[in-house]
């Protein structure tokens, strides 16, 4: 019996590890990982993001079945949806879309600020941040070309974190070309720039090395979170309508909004329809677009 105890207690723990080590992995169709590959789970809208690797694993396995639809998305790719069938590989299709014309110009060009030009207002601030409570919330502001120009290459963008929890969440960096409709249609920045938030303040993203250039309709700048983890949470209580206190957890980290500017800010919530929902009023009499400040070298 004894015997039969330990052969029992060995297979359980050998396929308990083989549980545990069956990952799903995310490929290219020129079998090349693809990463930070966002997959959400139909059924019950749970969102998963893969590793830089494409690997999908404890966390997936566990939650996933067999018959379950998932939708596939990942910068640069066509979105796919899924029947699960246990298999251990997802292959996504190369998405190409038409950039902006390149221009030969001569001189060095002028840096200039589009998009924001101040700091946030201290009072407002606080009332017109835009909180994150679910993961891959894509926050996007349309930035519109000042004025005519011959060239402009973008340097950088920086958005305004509001939050000063001191919580560093990883977020995404988005930045997508604009459509007939003026809606976002496709990636114009084709990397994954993953970046630390650092506390209250601007977070600047340098691009100047990605070859960006401002078309004629503008662009849309955005944040996306890709933090999975409680470490990245904190508790915000807040009263209901009947005065009852709530506790709620809000990533450490939110953004500045703005009044009186000159853009349109819009929101995709990818664990739902998977559409942008566009925000013309804002959250409240005091609120407008989302801060959002571009720096360019332009030549006129």
């Amino acid at each position: 019996m004894r015997v039969i105890g330990i052969i029992a207690t060995f297979l359980f723990f050998h396929f308990s590890s083989l549980c545990q080590d069956k990952c799903v992995k995310v490929i290219s169709d020129d079998n090349m990982p693809v990463q930070y590959v966002s997959v959400v789970l139909k059924k019950n809208r749970t969102v998963f993001v893969s590793d830089e690797k494409g690997w999908l694993c404890d966390r997936f396995v566990s939650k996933i079945k067999t018959g379950d639809t998932v939708l596939v998305t990942a910068i640069g790719f066509q979105n796919r949806e899924l029947v699960y069938t246990g298999n251990d590989t997802i292959v996504l299709q190369r998405k190409f879309v038409v950039l902006p014309e390149a221009v030969l110009v001569k001189g060095e060009g002028v840096e200039e600020i589009w998009g924001t030009k101040k700091n946030p207002s201290i009072v407002f601030g606080y009332f017109c941040r835009q909180s994150f409570r679910e993961i891959l919330n894509s926050t996007a502001r349309i930035i519109y070309p000042e004025g005519e120009y011959k060239k402009a290459e973008i340097i950088s963008v920086s958005f305004y974190d509001e939050t000063g929890k001191g919580i560093n969440v990883p977020v995404r960096v988005r930045v997508y070309l604009i459509g007939k409709d003026s809606l976002p249609y496709a990636d114009y920045l084709a990397d994954n720039l993953i970046v630390n938030t650092k506390g209250k303040g601007w977070l600047e993203v340098d691009l100047k090395n990605n070859g960006l250039v401002f078309p004629k309709e503008g662009l849309a700048f955005g944040i996306e979170l890709i933090a999975t983890g409680d470490e990245y949470y904190y508790t915000e209580i807040r009263k209901t309508k009947t005065g009852k206190k709530v506790e709620d957890q809000v990533y450490g980290f939110s953004l500045a909004r703005e009044k009186d500017t000159n853009g349109l800010t819009m929101t995709k919530f990818q664990d739902r329809s998977n559409n942008w929902n566009i925000e013309r009023s804002g959250l409240g009499p005091y609120c407008g677009d989302l801060v959002c400040r571009v720096k360019v070298k332009v030549w006129r």
